[in-house]
């Protein structure tokens, strides 16, 4: 037998024999790891036999050479591992249980340094939405001193949602764009205060429900869009505070919550999206910070607050004169009205009188669930659906005997 060291890619061992190398490499051409020829091995090893004796006796019959190695192999190894004693399985136990740990605590390392990054990027762009509110020209906002009806005692909630600011739409059942969204907002605002006032309204809770931008999620939304994601942010931050301004005018005070939506969402892989990662999330931070600098600079009234969830992505309103609770979410979790109250109630700690959400752009309600209508109206997609949604916003008033009215305002 010839001392080879090296044979298609595998490399003799040090204390390997001449013998043990070409089992090696036999056992490595009967198991696919390398391409060469029975005639091969016997020329490289010089085996002095004929390549088919050698592949027969080797790897031919259930008793072949091959075969009968790795039966002994097997069978060795399970008395070794049958004739360990009880404390050395116990050892082996407790090493793979701290082998668990430390994969689980890397695990639970990398996850702390992803929120910590997303925390520091955050930090980052609201100090330079700060800059960029600081440096506009706010001349437009003018404080009104007015003087509210000292008979108004009552509450409303206000749901905004689904204002899908970037969408367009041009077809025969619904037209939207920038100029149609603006003069939706202004609709709703107007009609707002006038059913406010109607309703002797002291307190407007407004919840921001979420989708209102368009986002970057799926490829319809992309081709129906004409803003980037900047822009969409811009306009509906703008769109928003002017609006919330314009109530605090003519409302005592003024509440405002917001959830996110599904849009607006940075992954587009709803599984890999964290709860933090929302641009709806960048919208609410640019209206506080822009009321924030506007009450400084006393061009608005002290009025308005704007409140932190203490749920994710649920907003809990305290409705004063009556004594109940609203909760609002956009609805992405939430397929049907008809339960939701209760399912909410088995989640959350507190117990809620009333629930409102969005995401099914069809205005409705059942077991004081209320659901909105779509703001930006029919889009491709409802019309491949036969849907014709009606641009409805809804608001709840609360009266102090505990009676409500819906407020259901179309925007078209």
């Amino acid at each position: 037998m010839n001392t080879v060291h090296e044979f298609y890619g595998i490399y003799k061992n040090q204390a390997e024999t001449d013998w043990e190398f070409c089992w090696r490499c036999i056992c490595a051409k009967i198991e696919g790891n390398i391409q060469c020829d029975w005639e091969d091995i016997v020329e490289y090893f010089d085996l002095g036999i004929h390549r088919d004796s050698l592949r027969k006796a080797v790897n031919v019959g259930d008793f072949s050479a091959y075969k009968v190695s790795k039966y002994y192999e097997e069978k060795l190894l399970k008395q070794t591992i049958d004739s360990k004693s009880k404390g050395e399985k116990e050892l082996d136990q407790k090493i793979h249980q701290l082998q668990m740990e430390k994969f689980k605590l890397k695990d639970e390392r990398s996850a702390l340094n992803k929120v910590l990054r997303l925390q520091a990027r955050w930090q980052e762009l609201l100090d330079v939405i700060k800059q960029e509110v600081c440096s506009q020209d706010t001349e437009k906002y003018v404080k009104i001193s007015n003087k509210y009806s000292e008979s108004a005692n009552n509450e409303a909630v206000l749901f905004v949602s689904d204002t899908h600011i970037g969408m367009t739409v041009d077809n025969p059942l619904n037209v939207y764009n920038k100029e149609v969204c603006i003069e939706r907002f202004n609709k709703l605002t107007k009609s707002t205060i006038v059913n406010c006032k109607r309703n002797d309204v002291k307190t407007l809770n407004i919840i921001l429900g979420g989708d209102i931008i368009e986002g970057i999620i799926n490829l319809t939304g992309r081709i129906q869009q004409n803003e980037d994601i900047v822009h969409q942010i811009f306009t509906a931050s703008e769109l928003l505070t002017e609006m919330i301004v314009e109530l605090s005018n003519n409302i005592e005070y003024v509440n405002v919550w917001s959830t996110n939506g599904n849009h607006a969402r940075m992954s587009k892989d709803a599984k890999e999206a964290l709860d933090g990662e929302n641009f709806e999330s960048i919208v609410y931070e640019y209206i506080k910070i822009k009321i924030e600098l506007l009450q400084e600079r006393n061009q608005v009234g002290t009025n308005i607050t704007l409140n932190d969830n203490d749920y994710p992505d649920i907003a809990i309103v305290h409705i004063n004169n009556c004594n109940k609770i609203v909760a609002g979410s956009h609805g992405t979790k939430d397929r049907k009205a008809i339960n939701n109250v209760s399912r909410i109630n088995s989640y959350l700690p507190i117990e809620i009188d009333y629930y409102m959400m969005g995401h099914l752009h069809n205005s409705h309600h059942q077991n004081n669930c209320y659901v909105n209508g779509c703001f930006s109206g029919s889009n491709e997609w409802a019309q491949g659906q036969r849907y014709n949604n009606e641009p409805i916003q809804i608001m709840l008033v609360f009266f102090e005997d505990s009676s409500t009215s819906l407020c259901e305002m179309n925007l078209k």
